[in-house]
Formats: C-alpha cells, sequence, structure tokens
C-alpha cells in the first residue's frame, strides 16, 4: 500500500498494527511523516528541531515491538530530555544544548516501539496556555491560523490536529495537556499525581502536579500511551497502584451510570465568555444522553490564595532553570538569551525565602483539600478548560506582553478550572465535542477522582463512540 494516501486514516495504534503486519514498513512510515511535517511547517511553525536522520537511522534497524511499534514521535521541547539530541526548551539560551540522558517517559516511549522523528514548540521553559516563544516565534492553530493552539503542549497540538502524525509527547503543570488538546479538538488526559514522571532529572515537578503524557487522534492511543509510560519504580514517590487492566482495554468499555456535576462560574470571578458556557452545556447534554446524572454545581475555591502561590512555585522553577544554565555554561547569561519575562520571574524567586516557600508548600496541601471538595459528591466534575474561549495569537507572548499582564490573564483567564486537577493530583481528560460558530474548538475538562483513570478513559470513549471526531479536518491539513 501507499502510507501516504491513507496515513490520515489511522491512529498511532492503527499505523502500528500495519507495520506488524509487515503491510508498511517503519521506513516508509518515517519518510511519510517527514514529508507531512514538512508540508504543513511552515503554515503552523510546530517544530523546534528536526531530527530526520535519526529517525531514519532508528526506522531501518531493530524496532522494539511494543504497542506502538515503528511509529514516527513528536516529543515536547520542554523539559523531555532525549539524549544525543538538541533540547532548547524553545529559549535561546539552550538553542545549542544537547542532552545527555533519556527521561522516563522517553526511555518508556522507545521501549513502546516510538520512533523520534521531531521536536515541538512551546512557550519559553514551558509556562504558558498559548506557544509563543522568541526563539521559534508563533505556533498557529490548525482549525483557524490566526487562534492559538494552546500551551504549552501547543506544538504536539498543532502537529497532532493538522494530521501529520496522530499522537504526540506533552506534559501538564496547570492545563498543559488540556489547553492544547481542547483549543485543537484532540484528547488530552492530565494523569493522576503519581502515574507518571519527568524522572530522573526532575523528581519532583511541582510537587507532583506536573505530569507528562500526549495529545492524540483518539482516545485508545491515549490509554495505551499511559499504559505504556507509566512509572511504577520505587524512585516514584507518588507512585500509585497499577490499574485493575490497562488502560487501552479500560478505553473500549462503557462506563456504568455516572454521577456529572458541571459549572459554569470560575472561582476566579470573571464571566465565563459565552463559547464556553455552551461547550459545557453541549458536554453536560451529550453525558445526560449516554445515561448519566447530570447537574449543575458551584466550583469555588480559595482563588486569591491559589493565584498567590502558584506564581511563587512558578518563579522558583523559572529561577532554577536560570541557576542551572548559570551552572552549565559557566557564565551569566546575556541579556537576550532569556526573555524579559523569564529573567523577571527568576529574579522574585531569588527575592524569596526559605520560610515563604515552606509556608507556600504547607498552604498549598491545605488549600488542595479545599479543592477537593468540590468533587467529593460526584463521579465526574464538567468545566471549561479556560474563562475564555480559544484565544487568538498575540495574546500571550513572554517577548511581547507586559510581565504583570501575562500573569494576569494565565491566572484569572486560563487556569483557574485546570489547575484544580495539578493541586489535588486528580486525572482529568478533555475530549473535542464542541466548537463554536467560526468553526473554533472550544475546550473542555472532565475531572475524575484520584487514581481512577479508568472511570474517565471509559467515558471518554464512551463519548468518541457516539460522537465521533475523528473525520473532523481542520483549514491546514496534511489530506
Amino acid at each position: 500500500m501507499a502510507i501516504g494516501d491513507e496515513f490520515g486514516n489511522y491512529d498511532a495504534l492503527g499505523l502500528a498494527r500495519l507495520i506488524r503486519n509487515r503491510e508498511v514498513s517503519a521506513a516508509e512510515v518515517m519518510e511519510a511523516a517527514i514529508e507531512r511535517i514538512e508540508s504543513v511547517n511552515p503554515s503552523l511553525n510546530f517544530v523546534s528541531v528536526r531530527c530526520y536522520e535519526l529517525g531514519r537511522s532508528l526506522a531501518a534497524g531493530e524496532i522494539p515491538a511494543g504497542p506502538f511499534m515503528g511509529v514516527p514521535f513528536l516529543l515536547k521541547d520542554s523539559f523531555m530530555d532525549y539524549e544525543g539530541t538538541v533540547s532548547t526548551q524553545c529559549c535561546r539560551m539552550f538553542k545549542d544544548y544537547v542532552s545527555t540522558f533519556d527521561m522516563g517517559a522517553v526511555t518508556s516511549a522507545k521501549a513502546a516501539g516510538f520512533l523520534l522523528v521531531a521536536k515541538t514548540t512551546a512557550p519559553e521553559c514551558g509556562w504558558g496556555s498559548q506557544t509563543e516563544s522568541p526563539l521559534f516565534g508563533d505556533t498557529r492553530n490548525p482549525w483557524h491560523p490566526d487562534h492559538t493552539p494552546g500551551g504549552s503542549s501547543g506544538g504536539a497540538a498543532s502537529a497532532v490536529a493538522a494530521r501529520v502524525l496522530p499522537i504526540a509527547s506533552a506534559a501538564d503543570g496547570a492545563g498543559s495537556i488540556r489547553f492544547p488538546a481542547g483549543d485543537c479538538a484532540l484528547v488530552g488526559l492530565k494523569v493522576s499525581r503519581g502515574r507518571t514522571t519527568f524522572l530522573p532529572a526532575y523528581p519532583d515537578v511541582l510537587y507532583g502536579g506536573g505530569v507528562v503524557g500526549c495529545v492524540s487522534l483518539s482516545v485508545r492511543d491515549t490509554a495505551a500511551y499511559t499504559d505504556a509510560i507509566a512509572d511504577y519504580t520505587l524512585a516514584n514517590q507518588y507512585r500509585l497502584p497499577e490499574p485493575e487492566r490497562p488502560y487501552v482495554e479500560e478505553a473500549a468499555r462503557d462506563p456504568e451510570r455516572l454521577r456529572i456535576g458541571y459549572a459554569t462560574e470560575s472561582p476566579s470571578g470573571l464571566p465565563l465568555d459565552a463559547d464556553c458556557v455552551a461547550a459545557v452545556e453541549a458536554a453536560a447534554a451529550l453525558c445526560e444522553s449516554l445515561g448519566h446524572d447530570v447537574e449543575q454545581t458551584g466550583f469555588d475555591y480559595d482563588f486569591a490564595a491559589m493565584a498567590e502561590i502558584e506564581r511563587r512555585f512558578v518563579t522558583i522553577l523559572h529561577g532554577m532553570v536560570y541557576d542551572f544554565a548559570r551552572q552549565e555554561f559557566g557564565r551569566e547569561p546575556a541579556e537576550d538569551e532569556f526573555s524579559t519575562f523569564v529573567r523577571r520571574s527568576a529574579a522574585e524567586a531569588d527575592g524569596m525565602s526559605g520560610l515563604q516557600h515552606a509556608l507556600d508548600i504547607a498552604a498549598y496541601r491545605r488549600l488542595s483539600a479545599q479543592m477537593l471538595a468540590i468533587s467529593e459528591p460526584y463521579d465526574i466534575v464538567l468545566t471549561p478548560n479556560r474563562v475564555i474561549s480559544t484565544p487568538r495569537v498575540g495574546r500571550q507572548n513572554v517577548a511581547t506582553t507586559p510581565y504583570e499582564e501575562y500573569w494576569r490573564q494565565i491566572m484569572l483567564e486560563d487556569i483557574p478550572f485546570t489547575v484544580v486537577a495539578n493541586w489535588t493530583g486528580q486525572p482529568a481528560i478533555s475530549v473535542p465535542v464542541h466548537w463554536n460558530e467560526a468553526g473554533v474548538p472550544i475546550g473542555i475538562q472532565f475531572m475524575g477522582r484520584i487514581g481512577d483513570e479508568a472511570t474517565l478513559l471509559r467515558l471518554a470513549g464512551q463519548i468518541e463512540r457516539e460522537r465521533p471526531w475523528f473525520e473532523r479536518r481542520p483549514q491546514i491539513c496534511c489530506d
């Protein structure tokens, strides 16, 4: 078969089946992936590092017979180390930095059969709900190119939505899988604290709030990817028990009758855009039609306290990156090697006391309990991803957006709903259920109980079977 003509008809597990059955070779699939990248990347700008020769070499060699055997892979270029490849963090300071090790999720992806073909764009140093960096510029949404594909995993989502490949790696510290999934009409699962990790280099990102995952075209791909990279090693201090059955099997089963609460008021106090309300109400109506018990609920917690603590936590991460750069390169970074935003954020961390950070950790634990109480009466809580609808390119750029405005946008407009799952450790998933009148996807999330990814995947699979999205295509697309 000529895989180039049929590529877009398969999810990642489907491509792997073709390769495993020798209906097509891994080398042919790799060449098709490279062609697809080059055909649409000039319009969308989702590639940060091309790894084409490595990909060709891997496709010509011995490939692990895992669930994704021979499937080309896109790796997020933000704290996702792959030994021997350039890892820029989408930052001028690291534009030539070469990783010296594989992070655990990369090792697991290799064992699952993935073959690296390229790396994808993110905001500088990974903090942002849009993907716009001084090093690589603006990444665009294939559904409507004047809109963002989200962030921080926006390059990954842009590429997958454009049908370059059916799956790409992602990570989430406050919504960075769910924003791009929602903005680009993809599946994006943020797993429970401890299900996946940034080990070995980063053992405790945001106190377990940071996790790795993927964005994909199908629920079963997301489920199988989670099965593949889940971390049950002793090094994982938050490790969870292994699930009763593989998640890829759970995705094929309908859930039992669920009690679902949905919210349309933001804890930040800002009114929701009409598109966001419509998206939640559409998802709620769909769930009710599937036989679930659905009711409106509140979604209130001490937002102001959360926002202050989250800001300080992020500035500490920027401070750590800045300090690593000093040590790694043996000099003070030049003024243009970090954006003004990251430099100022790191400077805030320099002025923070150890006592303040200890108090923040204690308050973080107390607030997390308050947040958990929101979802306690329900099997699932449904919310929008953002307070605002999918934003346009240029709204949020570390190089051009004023410092305090950047923080205001993220805290008030972007993360009030999504950050809750990162703080509490709950799993949450975004699936495509709503496009506005202009054809722009509007994201929603379903948030579940800690450790219960299975129920979320069963519900997502049920929605996918009832309201399939695989055949829908964006404006800019390989097919």
